[in-house]
């Protein structure tokens, strides 16, 4: 499958028409999800489009996501296919990353409860490549005590990070800041932020083929392949002074 790169220049239009299979439970928890940016459904068909063909209405230069429907299928199928449901939240790497969830956690199903379980909680596993919580936390002392929730709560508001109006750095393996700087021109967007967030991901996930094609990440390994990028990943994430936590590997 020819995973996309960049941000494409369709306008993408979220869509609840369609409830699918979802309880009305489901239905809140996904509202929810999305709010807090745990789950994004045009992120969801950017990087795997064998579900924009399969789920989205296309209509000249608009798709139209369903985001239920999507939903369903992350609950369904993708969880267990390790699919990465937003840029805040990538099953693969909550799970692997945390050997003792590997351990306590033998499925990816096991590890997404484990995570929505620990909402309340000042939990420390990292969510994905952008959203490390510790790190998050450690950058500010109003954050030290927040639980996970509240930590994603304030990112999703108005004037928090996901709109780009926070500047504060959620992880140590993703400079938002120079990120915003080097793409500025996608960054003065309409929700420019949120494009930025969803450009990175699909950067990292074509990196490593395996995020696309289902949860394969290997331990030990330079994580996304981020590491041998310093010389040969040009005009994105290198050459502007960002600092080289960037390309962590998982093995320290």
């Amino acid at each position: 499958v020819d995973y996309p790169t960049s941000v494409d220049n369709y306008e993408y239009i979220e869509s609840k028409e369609n409830k699918s299979d979802l309880t009305e439970e489901q239905i809140t928890e996904c509202d929810y999800m999305v709010r807090i940016g745990v789950f994004d459904p045009v992120l969801y068909i950017q990087i795997y489009p064998d579900l924009k063909n399969a789920f989205c209405t296309i209509n000249g230069n608009q798709v139209i996501c369903p985001t239920y429907v999507l939903y369903s299928h992350f609950l369904r199928s993708g969880i267990t296919e390790g699919r990465c449901a937003s840029p805040f939240f990538c099953i693969c790497c909550y799970r692997d990353e945390h050997s003792d969830l590997i351990d306590a956690c033998p499925t990816n199903m096991d590890a997404w409860n484990h995570f929505k379980a620990r909402l309340d909680e000042p939990d420390g596993h990292m969510l994905s490549p952008v959203m490390n919580p510790q790190y998050y936390r450690n950058s500010d002392l109003v954050l030290k005590d927040y639980t996970t929730r509240q930590l994603l709560e304030q990112m999703s508001t108005g004037g928090g990070v996901f709109h780009g109006n926070d500047l504060r750095r959620t992880s140590d393996r993703f400079d938002n800041i120079a990120y915003f700087y080097n793409n500025s021109s996608l960054f003065h967007t309409e929700n420019g932020a949120q494009k930025c967030y969803r450009k990175y991901m699909l950067e990292i996930t074509k990196l490593d083929d395996t995020i696309s094609s289902g949860c394969k990440l290997h331990h030990g390994k330079n994580y996304y392949g981020l590491a041998e990028l310093d010389e040969s990943f040009s005009g994105t994430l290198t050459n502007i002074g960002v600092n080289k936590n960037l390309a962590i590997n998982s093995d320290g």
